[in-house]
């Protein structure tokens, strides 16, 4: 803070140094008198004066006693360096982020003025405000609610955000901090693709293991099949081959001899060339 002393008003307003103060600015004059008249400390809200700064002042009164009454015959003023502490803080808070931005309003009649520099829009503290009447704009809702919330709405810019406003303690401010919706929503959206491309991965890797298992089955019954044919032939050729029993298979359909065994052959007197024709 910056720190100059303003005596009891006379003709010339001058500090002890003999410079005049400035006493053009209205918040400024009105702390003055108030402190002055109450002999309290008294504050003015944020206001730009005409050099294009932004004012936050303390007015303390310096009290005597003469006569037996309290009176202030000066008063130190206290000029907090808001562009250069006050705004990089609030634009510093709560985190680090690409998007999030904390904002100091306050009702300008039916508008909502946005006291700090905004972080998309330089140059605009105290000179840029929107209506109260747009119920999508935190800054707004949360100057007419008055109260703590979270909200969702659309900021300054028009784009989609979700916001913590809170009412500041002593004073018309409102503090606002929002950020983008999408900046909250993308670590989400990353987690529901991996999650979903894990998902798929894994149904197509069940979908293959039962593919495989199913064509492991297919061969595994062919080779049983074949293994009980292979059998049945065995068989079939131990009792063609058996030495005292004729054998033969006939086609009824066609009346040829499919298969015969020499003892047949042997039995009825004709040679194995006789029955193949």
């Amino acid at each position: 803070m910056t720190a100059s002393w303003w005596w009891t008003p006379t003709a010339n307003k001058s500090s002890p140094s003999g410079q005049t103060i400035p006493v053009t600015r209205a918040p400024f004059r009105k702390a003055v008198r108030t402190a002055l008249a109450t002999t309290r400390v008294a504050t003015t809200d944020l206001y730009r004066s005409e050099s294009g700064r932004v004012h936050l002042d303390w007015v303390a009164p310096l009290v005597k006693e003469i006569d037996g009454r309290r009176q202030a015959v000066g008063a130190v003023i206290l000029d907090t360096p808001v562009e250069r502490i006050v705004f990089p803080l609030i634009q510093s808070w709560p985190t680090p982020s690409p998007s999030a931005e904390t904002l100091l309003v306050r009702r300008e009649g039916d508008s909502v003025l946005y006291l700090n520099e905004l972080r998309h829009r330089q140059g605009t503290a105290l000179l840029f405000s929107q209506a109260l009447a747009d119920r999508e704009l935190p800054a707004a809702r949360a100057v007419l609610a008055g109260t703590a919330q979270v909200i969702a709405g659309r900021d300054y810019r028009g784009v989609s955000v979700l916001a913590a406003t809170r009412p500041v303690i002593g004073t018309p401010w409102h503090l606002v901090a929002k950020i983008d919706r999408d900046e909250v929503l993308s670590p989400l959206r990353k987690l529901v693709f991996w999650v979903s491309l894990v998902a798929t991965s894994a149904v197509l890797v069940v979908a293959l293991l039962i593919r495989l298992l199913w064509r492991q089955q297919l061969r595994t019954h062919q080779l049983e099949l074949a293994a009980q044919s292979v059998e049945k032939d065995r068989l079939l050729r131990f009792f063609f081959d058996l030495p005292f029993v004729g054998m033969a298979i006939l086609s009824a359909d066609h009346m040829r001899w499919l298969r015969f065994n020499d003892c047949l052959c042997e039995i009825l007197g004709y040679p194995r060339e006789n029955w193949s024709t």
